[in-house]
C-alpha cells in the first residue's frame, strides 16, 4: 500500500514540475518571442537540475537548519515561541 502512495506522490510532483515548466515556457515565449517548444525544453532541463540538486542535498541539512526559526532563536539565546509556555498565539 505504501508503494502505491509513494508512486502517486511521485506522479504528482512530476505533474507539478511539468506544469511549472510549461508556464515558464509560455511566459518566455510571449515576453521574448521565439519557439515555445525550445523554451519548454530549456525550462524542463533547468527545473530538473534544480530538483536533482534538492534531492541530493536531502533533509536535515545545514540549509534547512539555518532557516528554522526555533533553532536560530535558541542559538541567539532566546526561547523559541513553540517552547515558551507563556507565549500567546
Amino acid at each position: 500500500m505504501w508503494l502505491v502512495r509513494e508512486l502517486v506522490r511521485l506522479a504528482e510532483r512530476i505533474a507539478i514540475s511539468f506544469i511549472v515548466a510549461l508556464v515558464i515556457a509560455e511566459v518566455r515565449a510571449l515576453a521574448i518571442g521565439g519557439d515555445t517548444w525550445h523554451g519548454f525544453k530549456v525550462s524542463c532541463l533547468i527545473l530538473g537540475a534544480l530538483l536533482v540538486l534538492m534531492g541530493a542535498i536531502g533533509r536535515n541539512n545545514n540549509f534547512e537548519r539555518r532557516l528554522d526559526a526555533g533553532i536560530t532563536e535558541a542559538a541567539r539565546g532566546r526561547i523559541p515561541r513553540s517552547l515558551d509556555p507563556g507565549a500567546k498565539p
